[in-house]
């Protein structure tokens, strides 16, 4: 059973997404639904290609690194490694955040080179 610490908390929560515009709810609502689908469902497919869409139109209009693409085909962008990303960082940074709102992600190099990027 749960306390009332933890219901107060979660009605909290919840009350403050709602005054927020219900961004978490919303997604939440969506990964659930894509959960629930059949890996061979055409919805999961359609799903699957409009988010590669976005993803892709996203990094075309906000990174100096894929400015010059003109199609939102998957074969039209470069293959890249951390070789590349690590000599082109500020190339690969989204004009839509700023680096110090960003994570830093590290490897330790157990491969050969230490791995940064936000």
């Amino acid at each position: 059973m749960q306390s009332i610490m933890a219901i107060t908390r979660k009605k909290a929560f919840w009350l403050l997404d709602s005054l927020k515009g219900s961004h978490v709810k919303n997604a939440y609502k969506q990964l659930k639904l894509v959960d629930e689908l059949d890996s061979d469902s055409k919805t999961l497919k359609m799903h699957q290609q409009s988010q590669i869409e976005e993803l892709l139109g996203h990094a075309i209009s906000t990174t100096k690194f894929y400015e010059n693409i003109r199609s939102s085909n998957l074969n039209a962008f470069p293959v890249v490694n951390k070789n590349t990303i690590r000599d082109k960082q500020e190339e690969f940074m989204s004009s839509r955040f700023s680096k110090n709102e960003l994570a830093i992600m590290e490897t330790s190099g157990s491969t050969g080179t230490p791995f940064t990027c936000f």
